[in-house]
């Protein structure tokens, strides 16, 4: 299975099959909605739930599955899902620490084709 990113037609690992993603690209993404998500937050803005929800259940899982098969991965990709977990572990705990709005999710998607893993996502703490 290749990439869906037009131009990359780099192997999609297991774990990252759901979202169609190259390691890079998943990476890149879940950094895209993070940065976003914090930067509504410190702007006093509504968190949008879809892209949340996204990232605390598919994102989350995704990347740690992605660590258990790290002897795949280049020492980049490595240390970018390492730094990924970082990132997502710091929005979570910013979130746990301040007052943020959450908007209620509605039927858009995330722009991901089908979930990472199956079940319902992870609600906000």
């Amino acid at each position: 299975m290749r990439c869906r990113i037009d131009g990359c037609g780099n192997r999609v690992p297991s774990p990252l099959q759901g979202e169609l993603l190259c390691p890079d690209h998943f990476v890149e993404r879940a950094f895209e909605v993070a940065r976003r998500s914090l930067d509504d937050c410190q702007q006093g803005r509504a968190l949008e739930a879809a892209p949340i929800d996204w990232l605390f259940s598919n994102a989350g899982y995704a990347a740690n599955q992605l660590l258990l098969e790290a002897e795949s991965l280049s020492d980049t990709q490595r240390d970018d899902a390492l730094q990924l977990m970082l990132c997502l572990t710091n929005l979570l705990e910013y979130l746990r620490h301040h007052s943020v709005a959450l908007k209620p999710a509605d039927a858009r998607e995330v722009s991901s084709p089908t979930a990472s893993r199956p079940g319902p996502a992870r609600q906000l703490p």
